[in-house]
């Protein structure tokens, strides 16, 4: 246990300015701010409210567990503008590079987790079941001024690895993405937009539709999802990249480092733009993921796709029969199926799209790059393949 003087006292001690609390998602928060609850800003803050605000520390303990003392204390911070100065530090163990510890601009939010924008989390290595982070802020005028020139997390979007942006839309921003530029011309409503915020927000009412043919000052006409799509850049870079095909995770690289090298500000807007786009579509635009849909097997490469796998039950009915004989070692069945199975494999891959259907969640999934490929589409409606089974080898004694 933590019973001697270093464990017990030392590591032990709760430090000030500083507290740890679970993290979730908030599709919509900015890229460079933290959601922080507000029973951990009242403990942080505990100074600038004694120093600002005329708090009594005796006062800030006995009610720290009040929401409306809380509500009170954090409204009364932000009217001194100590948000605004401050920023906060977000850390997630284990530190393995620089990344790990980055500042952000602080928002108040109501319950006990960390909201975090989704985009920051591949530089945490984070997901959302049940991780925590640790968040501190910094005391000293010269360490606040340190903590926002270097630390800000619009400062800290290139790996120092490669120079690539850690900070790209993924998941469920780029299937919305890939609904918007992939939309086929309608015949429904159209409509003349002063700007691309304005369009956007009438898909978002559904007052258009994805596919409807719209006009943006200053952007032209087209489908309502690609101008939407191309609104949240500058026209040049729009212009530099051409003509707008189908955003996919891997497509969607070139656009951004278009911009990684614009002013933080202007990065952080235009990604800001880009992920309440993406994530709005998709809720908007998502199909139902079923696996008793009647798949498809009317096109030609759907038939392909029967015929490989007959052919390859075939194939491998005369050597599991001799197999079940005796006549294979191991190694040599594990030849024979591996062999069989290639040579259908380039089939599968080219009919399965087919086979499952192009309006499938998992064909769009697939294709857009939002989760999985054509390989998983393989091992859900045709074959998983072999599965490997791990064993460690015996002991001498017969203990494994």
């Amino acid at each position: 246990g933590k019973n001697g003087h270093i464990r017990g006292k030392m590591i032990k001690k709760r430090q000030d300015y500083s507290g740890r609390s679970a993290v979730i998602v908030d599709p919509f928060m900015s890229m460079d701010t933290l959601g922080v609850p507000k029973h951990l800003l009242c403990k942080m803050f505990r100074e600038y409210a004694i120093r600002l605000c005329g708090y009594k520390s005796s006062d800030i303990l006995a009610n720290l567990n009040d929401p409306e003392f809380n509500d009170k204390m954090v409204e009364d911070l932000r009217k001194k503008g100590v948000f605004d100065e401050v920023p906060i530090l977000m850390g997630r163990n284990p530190t393995l590079h620089k990344l790990s510890i980055q500042a952000f601009n602080i928002k108040p939010v109501d319950g006990l987790a960390t909201k975090v924008s989704p985009l920051v989390c591949p530089a945490y290595n984070m997901d959302f079941d049940g991780d925590t982070a640790w968040e501190a802020i910094p005391t000293t005028p010269r360490s606040i001024q340190e903590v926002r020139k270097l630390m800000m997390t619009q400062n800290n979007i290139l790996l120092p690895k490669t120079g690539e942006s850690t900070i790209c839309p993924r998941m469920d921003i780029v299937y919305g993405l890939y609904m918007c530029t992939t939309s086929t011309y309608s015949t429904g409503a159209t409509g003349t937009y002063a700007s691309g915020e304005e369009l956007c927000q009438a898909i978002y009412r559904q007052d258009i539709a994805l596919g409807d043919t719209v006009s943006v000052s200053g952007r032209g006409t087209g489908r309502a999802g690609v101008l939407a799509f191309e609104t949240c850049f500058p026209s040049a870079v729009i212009d530099n990249i051409g003509e707008t095909k189908a955003i996919t995770s891997k497509t969607i690289k070139k656009y951004i480092k278009e911009i990684q090298d614009f002013t933080p500000a202007t990065f952080v807007g235009i990604i800001n733009r880009l992920v309440e786009l993406g994530f709005r579509t998709a809720y908007l635009y998502c199909h139902s993921v079923s696996m008793l849909r009647h798949l498809n097997s009317d096109t030609d490469k759907a038939k392909e796709f029967d015929v490989a796998y007959a052919k390859y039950h075939k194939a491998m009915a005369k050597v599991n029969e001799l197999n079940d004989y005796g006549f294979y070692d191991e190694d040599s069945y594990n030849l024979e199926f591996s062999e069989n199975l290639k040579t259908v494999m380039d089939t599968l891959k080219d009919g399965v799209y087919d086979k499952v259907g192009d309006d499938s969640m998992f064909t769009l999934m697939a294709k857009s790059g939002a989760r999985g490929d054509v390989k998983n589409l393989v091992q859900i409606f045709g074959s998983k393949g072999r599965c490997l089974l791990y064993t460690s080898d015996a002991a001498d004694d017969g203990e494994s």
